[in-house]
């Protein structure tokens, strides 16, 4: 009788790592689909942010900053790479 408990108790021990085991792995599976669905979310965001450029820019031809005063600056766009950069090259 014992032996036959043991065995018992092993497969309830495997039926409960088993279930443990695909749980685990359905959550892995729903991680990485929600992974993959936002980094196609971000990809096709890129390319709507890029068809709405204007061609100046994508052409590394300069944008025209025009302030209050009617003043008209031109940003080299390949340039600024950060706030401090634009504030320097505008004199800000």
């Amino acid at each position: 009788m014992d032996l036959q408990l043991q065995i018992a108790e092993q497969r309830s021990l495997r039926v409960l790592l088993y279930a443990g085991l695909t749980q685990c792995a359905t959550q892995v599976q729903r991680a990485f689909q929600m992974i993959f669905f936002a980094n196609v979310a971000l990809f096709y965001s890129m390319i709507r942010t890029t068809r709405a450029l204007p061609a100046r820019v994508l052409f590394d031809e300069p944008a025209v900053l025009e302030d209050a005063f009617g003043r008209h600056m031109p940003i080299h766009t390949q340039c600024i790479n950060s706030w401090e950069v634009t504030a320097a090259n505008s004199n800000l």
